[in-house]
Protein backbone atom coordinates (compact mmCIF):
# COMPACT_ATOMS: atom_id res chain seq x y z
CA UNK A 1 0.00 0.00 0.00
CA UNK A 2 1.65 3.27 -0.93
CA UNK A 3 2.78 5.48 2.11
CA UNK A 4 0.68 8.55 2.36
CA UNK A 5 2.94 10.69 4.17
CA UNK A 6 5.25 10.10 1.38
CA UNK A 7 2.84 10.93 -1.23
CA UNK A 8 1.97 14.02 0.59
CA UNK A 9 5.55 14.99 0.92
CA UNK A 10 5.31 14.89 -2.84
CA UNK A 11 2.22 16.20 -3.73
CA UNK A 12 2.36 19.33 -5.96
CA UNK A 13 6.02 18.91 -5.99
CA UNK A 14 5.64 15.77 -8.52
CA UNK A 15 4.09 16.66 -11.93
CA UNK A 16 3.89 16.19 -15.05
CA UNK A 17 6.93 17.18 -15.89
CA UNK A 18 8.95 16.13 -12.82
CA UNK A 19 11.05 13.41 -12.68
CA UNK A 20 12.18 11.86 -9.15
CA UNK A 21 15.79 10.53 -10.26
CA UNK A 22 18.01 8.01 -8.40
CA UNK A 23 16.78 7.36 -4.56
CA UNK A 24 19.93 7.75 -2.02
CA UNK A 25 20.10 5.23 0.88
CA UNK A 26 21.03 6.11 4.33
CA UNK A 27 20.75 4.08 7.99
CA UNK A 28 19.87 6.48 10.64
CA UNK A 29 18.03 6.04 13.80
CA UNK A 30 17.31 2.54 13.41
CA UNK A 31 15.54 3.10 10.04
CA UNK A 32 16.35 3.17 6.59
CA UNK A 33 15.88 6.63 5.08
CA UNK A 34 15.26 7.09 1.20
CA UNK A 35 16.38 10.69 0.11
CA UNK A 36 14.64 11.25 -2.99
CA UNK A 37 15.32 14.32 -5.15
CA UNK A 38 12.94 15.30 -8.19
CA UNK A 39 14.24 17.82 -10.66
CA UNK A 40 11.59 19.73 -13.14
CA UNK A 41 10.68 19.29 -16.41
CA UNK A 42 13.94 21.86 -17.55
CA UNK A 43 16.10 19.38 -15.15
CA UNK A 44 17.70 23.01 -13.93
CA UNK A 45 15.95 23.10 -10.55
CA UNK A 46 16.18 20.12 -8.12
CA UNK A 47 14.63 19.22 -4.33
CA UNK A 48 15.50 16.62 -2.09
CA UNK A 49 12.60 14.83 0.03
CA UNK A 50 14.13 12.91 2.95
CA UNK A 51 11.89 9.82 3.88
CA UNK A 52 12.08 7.14 6.97
CA UNK A 53 10.70 4.01 4.54
CA UNK A 54 8.67 1.47 6.31
CA UNK A 55 9.34 -1.93 6.39
CA UNK A 56 8.60 -4.23 3.34
CA UNK A 57 5.81 -6.20 4.86
CA UNK A 58 3.62 -3.33 5.93
CA UNK A 59 3.93 -1.77 2.14
CA UNK A 60 2.15 -4.14 -0.30
CA UNK A 61 -1.70 -3.60 -1.03
CA UNK A 62 -2.68 -7.03 0.41
CA UNK A 63 -1.57 -10.92 -0.33
CA UNK A 64 -2.93 -10.91 -3.93
CA UNK A 65 -3.25 -14.00 -5.65
CA UNK A 66 -0.49 -16.38 -7.49
CA UNK A 67 0.15 -14.86 -10.71
CA UNK A 68 2.75 -14.67 -13.72
CA UNK A 69 3.40 -11.56 -15.57
CA UNK A 70 4.66 -12.39 -18.63
CA UNK A 71 2.74 -10.26 -21.62
CA UNK A 72 1.19 -7.79 -18.82
CA UNK A 73 4.91 -6.22 -17.99
CA UNK A 74 3.23 -2.33 -18.81
CA UNK A 75 0.79 -2.70 -15.84
CA UNK A 76 3.99 -4.04 -13.54
CA UNK A 77 6.91 -1.35 -15.06
CA UNK A 78 7.45 0.67 -11.79
CA UNK A 79 8.07 -3.05 -9.84
CA UNK A 80 10.32 -4.14 -13.13
CA UNK A 81 11.71 -1.11 -12.85
CA UNK A 82 12.67 -1.07 -9.19
CA UNK A 83 14.21 -4.38 -9.57
CA UNK A 84 16.43 -4.17 -12.88
CA UNK A 85 17.34 -0.16 -12.48
CA UNK A 86 19.19 -1.00 -9.49
CA UNK A 87 21.17 -4.04 -11.06
CA UNK A 88 22.23 -2.00 -13.96
CA UNK A 89 23.32 0.72 -11.39
CA UNK A 90 25.58 -1.72 -9.87
CA UNK A 91 26.67 -3.56 -12.97
CA UNK A 92 27.87 -0.14 -13.66
CA UNK A 93 29.66 0.65 -10.83
CA UNK A 94 31.11 -3.16 -10.53
CA UNK A 95 31.50 -4.32 -14.61
CA UNK A 96 32.62 -7.90 -13.07
CA UNK A 97 29.15 -8.49 -11.76
CA UNK A 98 28.14 -11.69 -13.42
CA UNK A 99 24.52 -13.00 -14.24
CA UNK A 100 24.83 -15.94 -11.24
CA UNK A 101 25.59 -12.64 -9.06
CA UNK A 102 21.96 -11.62 -10.16
CA UNK A 103 20.60 -14.89 -10.16
CA UNK A 104 21.44 -15.57 -6.53
CA UNK A 105 20.64 -11.91 -5.14
CA UNK A 106 17.23 -12.01 -6.54
CA UNK A 107 16.91 -15.66 -5.08
CA UNK A 108 17.48 -13.93 -1.66
CA UNK A 109 15.51 -11.40 -2.41
CA UNK A 110 12.27 -13.77 -3.36
CA UNK A 111 13.22 -15.99 -0.37
CA UNK A 112 13.56 -13.24 1.99
CA UNK A 113 10.96 -10.67 0.75
CA UNK A 114 10.22 -8.88 4.37
CA UNK A 115 13.90 -9.13 5.62
CA UNK A 116 16.51 -6.97 3.76
CA UNK A 117 19.37 -9.12 2.47
CA UNK A 118 23.21 -9.31 3.25
CA UNK A 119 23.85 -8.89 0.28
CA UNK A 120 25.20 -5.57 -1.79
CA UNK A 121 23.10 -6.13 -4.68
CA UNK A 122 19.89 -7.61 -3.13
CA UNK A 123 20.03 -5.29 -0.58
CA UNK A 124 20.18 -2.46 -3.28
CA UNK A 125 17.29 -4.41 -5.55
CA UNK A 126 15.27 -4.20 -1.68
CA UNK A 127 15.91 -0.94 -1.32
CA UNK A 128 14.09 0.15 -4.70
CA UNK A 129 11.18 -2.01 -3.68
CA UNK A 130 10.76 -0.49 -1.01
CA UNK A 131 10.72 2.63 -2.79
CA UNK A 132 8.51 1.55 -5.12
CA UNK A 133 6.07 0.06 -3.09
CA UNK A 134 5.85 3.32 -0.98
CA UNK A 135 4.87 5.22 -4.26
CA UNK A 136 2.75 2.35 -6.04
CA UNK A 137 -0.33 0.09 -5.12
CA UNK A 138 1.00 -3.71 -5.05
CA UNK A 139 0.24 -7.12 -3.83
CA UNK A 140 3.10 -9.17 -2.49
CA UNK A 141 2.08 -11.79 -4.90
CA UNK A 142 3.02 -9.11 -7.31
CA UNK A 143 6.20 -8.39 -6.28
CA UNK A 144 7.60 -11.63 -6.45
CA UNK A 145 6.02 -12.49 -9.68
CA UNK A 146 8.07 -9.44 -11.22
CA UNK A 147 11.36 -10.54 -9.21
CA UNK A 148 10.64 -13.78 -10.29
CA UNK A 149 10.06 -12.43 -13.95
CA UNK A 150 13.53 -10.53 -13.93
CA UNK A 151 14.95 -14.05 -12.31
CA UNK A 152 13.90 -16.27 -15.43
CA UNK A 153 14.90 -13.37 -17.89
CA UNK A 154 18.22 -13.66 -16.58
CA UNK A 155 18.37 -17.23 -16.65
CA UNK A 156 17.66 -17.61 -20.08
CA UNK A 157 20.03 -14.64 -21.79
CA UNK A 158 22.68 -16.56 -19.12
CA UNK A 159 21.82 -19.65 -20.80
CA UNK A 160 21.90 -17.81 -24.64
CA UNK A 161 24.62 -15.26 -24.26
CA UNK A 162 27.12 -16.21 -21.63
CA UNK A 163 27.73 -15.14 -18.23
CA UNK A 164 26.87 -11.48 -18.24
CA UNK A 165 24.08 -12.08 -21.10
CA UNK A 166 21.45 -10.28 -19.19
CA UNK A 167 23.58 -7.81 -17.78
CA UNK A 168 24.62 -6.29 -21.66
CA UNK A 169 20.98 -6.97 -22.91
CA UNK A 170 19.44 -4.91 -19.66
CA UNK A 171 22.06 -2.28 -19.71
CA UNK A 172 20.63 -0.69 -23.14
CA UNK A 173 17.42 -0.35 -21.70
CA UNK A 174 18.32 1.30 -18.31
CA UNK A 175 19.12 4.75 -18.31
Amino acid sequence: MPDPELLAKLEGRKGAEDVLVKPQFEEREGALWAILETKTGSLRSTEKIEHRLRPMQELFDGEGHRLRIDGREDRYRSLLMAIETPIVNVYRARPALKDKDVISALGEVIRFLDAEPIGSLGKEVHRWLRVCLSLNAHTRQETLAALECVLKSVKLHKSIDGPQGYLDFIDGFVP
